[in-house]
């Protein structure tokens, strides 16, 4: 079921995630989006942030947002740009290795 269409981009309602598909690419143009309210009902405000990001190739803080938009664009060059903050992400994760060490 079509919720929201905007240009190439459509949102549907799937079994449990709504889907944000890329008309204008191939089938890997698409991601899966999980946001409901607490009544059941989705919210598609995330969606179309993402939708957002990919028009005018805004760079988004989360990784999640981040892998979904990679996901969706087909500007190889912003693509690229995503990976390489996805990837700058996980290199600089601190874990503090003395948490939680029992003596």
């Amino acid at each position: 079921m079509i919720v929201h269409t905007d240009g190439e981009f459509e949102i549907l309602v799937h079994t449990n995630s709504l889907v944000v598909i890329n008309r204008a690419g191939e089938y890997e143009n698409h991601t899966h989006m999980q946001k409901k309210k607490k009544n059941g009902a989705f919210d598609i405000s995330k969606c179309l942030q993402v939708i957002d990001y990919v028009k005018h190739c805004k760079m988004p803080h989360k990784i999640p947002i981040c892998k979904a938009c990679a996901r969706l664009t087909l500007d190889d060059r912003y693509r690229l740009a995503l990976e390489q903050k996805i990837d700058r992400q996980k290199e600089h994760k601190y874990i503090n290795i003395n948490k939680g060490v029992v003596r």
